[in-house]
C-alpha cells in the first residue's frame, strides 16, 4: 500500500513539474484541436482571409454609417450596426489567433488595406448626393461579400473554429443583403426630390 502511494505521489510531482515548466507563452498559444486529436492552427490563407474579411466588414460598416448621415433612416443605422457585430466577432477570432488586428484605432472611413481604401473611397464618391445609387451599389456590396466568404471558404483547412465563422458571416450577410433589398424601397421616394421619382 505504501508503495501505491508513492508512486501516486510521484506521478503527481512530475506532473507539476511538467506544467510549471511550461512558460505563459506556450499556454496562451491558440489552437484548435480537431476530432482525430491533431492540432491545426491557421494556415497563411486562413490569417490573410480573417484580416481582410475584417477590414471588409469596417468598409461596409463605414459605408452605411455615411449613408445615415447623408439620409438619416433606421435601415442604414440598423444595417451599420448589424456589421459593427460582425466586426466583433472577426476581430475575436483576430485577437485568438494571435494576429495583429488592421481595424484597431482606424477611424470611420480610414483602412490598412490600400486597395479597400479605395473601394470605399470610390464608393463616397461615386454615389454622394444619390441615395438610388446607394442602394444599388450597397447591394452589390454586400453580394461581393458573400462570394469572397464562399470563395475562401472552399480552401480552408477544416479548423471548425473557423469554419463556423464562415457559414455565420454568409447567412448573417444574406440576411442583411435582404434587409437591403426590402428595407429601403420607399427610401427613393422619401428622399428624392417629386420631380426626380421614378415611376414603378
Amino acid at each position: 500500500m505504501k508503495t501505491i502511494k508513492f508512486y501516486a505521489v510521484s506521478t503527481l510531482v512530475v506532473l507539476a513539474m511538467i506544467f510549471a515548466s511550461c512558460s505563459k507563452e506556450e499556454l496562451d498559444t491558440p489552437f484548435y484541436t480537431a476530432d482525430n486529436g491533431v492540432s491545426k492552427e491557421l494556415n497563411s490563407f486562413e490569417k490573410a482571409g480573417l484580416l481582410s474579411l475584417l477590414e471588409m466588414q469596417k468598409m461596409q460598416r463605414d459605408v452605411y454609417y455615411w449613408k445615415n448621415t447623408q439620409y438619416e433612416s433606421p435601415v442604414f443605422a440598423d444595417l451599420a450596426h448589424r456589421d459593427g457585430q460582425l466586426m466583433e466577432r472577426l476581430s475575436i477570432k483576430v485577437d485568438k489567433y494571435g494576429l495583429v488586428n488592421p481595424v484597431v484605432d482606424k477611424l470611420i472611413g480610414e483602412f490598412e488595406d490600400a486597395s479597400i481604401q479605395n473601394q470605399y473611397n470610390d464608393f463616397i464618391r461615386e454615389t454622394a448626393g444619390d441615395i438610388e445609387s446607394m442602394i444599388v451599389e450597397a447591394q452589390k456590396m454586400e453580394t461581393s461579400f458573400i462570394s469572397e466568404v464562399e470563395t475562401q471558404q472552399t480552401n480552408l483547412s477544416g479548423n471548425a473554429d473557423i469554419v463556423q465563422l464562415y457559414t455565420d458571416l454568409i447567412q448573417e450577410s444574406q440576411a442583411q443583403l435582404n434587409s437591403l433589398n426590402n428595407d429601403t424601397k420607399g427610401l427613393i421616394h422619401i428622399y428624392a426630390p417629386k420631380n426626380e421619382i421614378k415611376d414603378e
